[in-house]
């Protein structure tokens, strides 16, 4: 393959991006990943995962880093809503059918 030849061409580097560019590395795939942005950068939705990225990250073996990411443990979420509203839920708590 030429030097500037690749299998796939990934333009965004957010979340979806990247994890795309890690799928195509071990495939074998020659890839490129470009983004308008400089890395890093400070991206809020990307400070949370949801049980779905929780599985493609052990799809790519990664679980065990992000445990090791500082802020990682979350005992609570507070939910708000815009009149002013607000609801907590204690992650693992019995009242939330978690266990404890």
């Amino acid at each position: 393959m030429a030097k500037n030849s690749f299998n796939l061409i990934i333009v965004g580097g957010g979340p979806a991006g990247a994890t795309a560019a890690l799928f195509a590395h071990r495939l074998g795939l020659n890839a490129l990943l470009v983004d308008k942005a400089k890395f890093p950068w400070d991206k809020i939705c990307g400070d949370a995962l949801s049980g779905l990225a929780l599985g493609i990250m052990r799809q790519l073996d990664l679980l065990d880093e992000i445990d090791t990411l500082p802020g990682m443990a979350t005992n609570s979420v507070t939910f708000g809503s815009p009149n002013g509203t607000s609801f907590n839920v204690v992650i693992g708590s019995k009242e939330n059918g978690g266990k404890h």
